[in-house]
């Protein structure tokens, strides 16, 4: 195993017998990588201390030589620091969702989500309006481009796009489509003006 020194946010994390972890990171990369994480739940762990969401961190790891296994990783450093209750938010977990179930990642999905981040962290907007903006912004780096008005969408795209709203969490994240349309404009106003559309 190679030694990695990356940075990168934590977007999972799952228990792996007494006191290990298997966490899931997104690097400055665009890699996302899994690592065993050793002896974190140990109150003693400075590594588990230092596993927080939503907070910039430099991970050392022993990188794996193969993709279907996991790495180790070796330590964990806060770089920038955010709160923890980050991980409370709704638009956070959708956040993080997102990154854990595309196919592949890349450096565009590490400013995705660091732009994201930036926006939940600094609590300007509601977190239906960031769910919402977050999620146009998932579905255009995947390729789908989406005209000023939702309702202007033509098919075959709005069955794309609907589709891709309603597979991302067992539908619960369609709310987006009630969002964005012209009934409820004040939702709309802001949606639109995070993303840099004009609305004429």
């Amino acid at each position: 195993m190679s030694e990695s020194v990356e940075l990168g946010y934590l977007i999972s994390n799952s228990e792996y017998k007494s006191f290990d972890e298997i966490i899931t990171v997104l690097t400055n990369k665009g890699k996302r990588v899994a690592m065993i994480a050793m002896g974190v739940k140990k109150i003693t762990s400075k590594n588990g201390r230092n596993l927080r969401f939503g907070s910039l961190t430099e991970f050392t790891y022993f990188q794996s030589r193969s993709e279907d296994k996991v790495s180790k990783l070796k330590s964990a450093h806060l770089v920038e620091e955010n709160d923890w209750q980050i991980q409370t938010r709704h638009s956070f977990n959708v956040l993080c969702n997102c990154v854990k179930k595309t196919k592949y990642t890349s450096k565009e999905f590490f400013s995705f989500f660091k732009h994201s981040l930036n926006l939940i962290v600094n609590d300007k907007y509601n977190d239906k309006v960031l769910v919402s903006v977050i999620l146009f912004r998932f579905l255009s780096l995947n390729g789908i481009i989406f005209d000023d008005n939702f309702e202007n969408i033509k098919e075959p795209q709005r069955s794309i796009i609907e589709k891709n709203l309603i597979n991302i969490d067992n539908a619960k994240y369609s709310l987006i489509k009630d969002e964005i349309n012209a009934t409820n404009k004040v939702l709309s106003d802001h949606i639109f003006k995070i993303l840099g559309i004009k609305v004429l």
